[in-house]
């Protein structure tokens, strides 16, 4: 391609009505009548017919009349520059596409080609890169764009980030962070234990059908010590799978390792919050182990999520509902705690210790208080750190 020549609108590009038609079409004064309405001008005879599909000089001016019959404007008509006003400009020839092995491009005879903008060629709409290179198989904007650079007219943009939560167990999770057009980041965080837990981490696109294939994927194991102490490793960084997402779900495929088994993940819906949200999840900054998770819920209530890992990697686990007053001070009177062991063969087992716990939790700026009533077992110096 040669060195870049910047097009600012599509106007700015136009064609040589000196050679335009040449000897494609045959030249002939047309005798008729303008006629307009809200989607545009056209010309009729005097038989009542109209011109279409063709190519007809008006008054010493060329014209192309589309499929429908009405007068094309600001595009490429078989290689010649249309301005604004339908006429056949006279400054520039020789639309055409070319390529190399990057990509492929449109540029007339003095070598002027769209950059970083929208040009309708023939009919079509395509988008021209920074690079002038034509874009394919992506969105630009609110737009899509399908694999030949054509606009696809009735294309809905879908932005698929968010939060979504297996519908088998309820732990693992899948984060969507849409990053441009149609790319997206995705992180996801399953824990196999109390004390371990994978994590994947993959970039790529979501196509029209909601399809991302991944080709990228890498993988990260934790394990917790039972001191306050983890490690983490890369298990490889060359997975392979597919994720299928609607506005609701996704369904997870991975070929590395079949983890996933086509099992689906709920979207977790946005709740909107009157006031101060204090919703957020908070750790001990000693350990990096206990935390909570306060979640907005409706009108006013939060679910608030407490777990406590202990030595031998099991798991205390308090969940209670509640609203917080104007001091950021919740009280609760539900807690319900569990005990979740784990085994070596990667079965859990929970046992209820009680219910109608009670107690408080207090959140100011990012220090999270809690009180628990029940047992000697409050910390003072939760921090949020999400």
């Amino acid at each position: 391609m040669r060195s870049k020549k910047f097009v600012k609108k599509l106007a700015i590009t136009v064609l040589s009505a000196a050679l335009c038609m040449g000897s494609a079409v045959a030249s002939f004064a047309a005798s008729g009548t303008w006629k307009q309405d809200s989607n545009g001008w056209w010309y009729s005879y005097s038989d009542g017919s109209y011109a279409k599909k063709k190519w007809v000089q008006i008054d010493k001016v060329w014209y192309y009349f589309k499929e429908d019959g009405y007068m094309s404007s600001s595009e490429y008509r078989e290689g010649y520059w249309i301005d604004g006003s339908g006429a056949c400009s006279s400054k520039y020839v020789g639309g055409a596409w070319k390529s190399n092995k990057t990509g492929k491009w449109y540029e007339d005879k003095t070598g002027y080609y769209p950059v970083s903008c929208w040009l309708q060629i023939d009919g079509s709409y395509y988008y021209f890169e920074s690079s002038g290179y034509l874009a394919t198989d992506k969105w630009i904007g609110d737009y899509y764009v399908d694999k030949d650079g054509k606009w696809v007219k009735d294309a809905k943009f879908v932005d698929y980030s968010g939060t979504y939560v297996d519908n088998f167990a309820g732990r693992g999770t899948i984060t969507v962070t849409h990053t441009y057009d149609n790319y997206y980041s995705v992180k996801v965080k399953w824990p196999t234990s109390a004390s371990v837990t994978n994590e994947w981490a993959f970039l790529g696109q979501i196509d029209m059908s909601g399809t991302f294939n991944y080709t990228n994927c890498t993988k990260t194991e934790t394990i917790f010590d039972g001191k306050g102490g983890s490690s983490s490793k890369t298990v490889y960084s060359d997975g392979t799978g597919t994720m299928k997402f609607t506005e609701t779900q996704v369904t997870w495929e991975d070929k590395k390792e079949n983890v996933a088994r086509g099992n689906t993940f709920i979207k977790t819906k946005e709740i909107e919050v009157e006031g101060k949200d204090y919703s957020g999840e908070y750790e001990d900054p000693i350990s990096h182990r206990a935390a909570v998770k306060v979640e907005a819920t409706y009108n006013g209530f939060y679910n608030v999520t407490i777990g406590l890992p202990d030595d031998s990697g099991d798991l205390d686990a308090y969940t209670f509902t509640g609203s917080f007053d104007k001091d950021g001070k919740l009280t609760y009177t539900d807690a319900v705690k569990t005990h979740e062991t784990y085994g070596t063969n990667g079965k859990t087992t929970t046992k209820q210790l009680y219910k109608k716990g009670s107690g408080s939790i207090t959140i100011t700026g990012k220090k999270l208080k809690w009180v628990n009533d029940n047992e000697e077992v409050s910390i003072t110096d939760f921090e949020l750190y999400k």
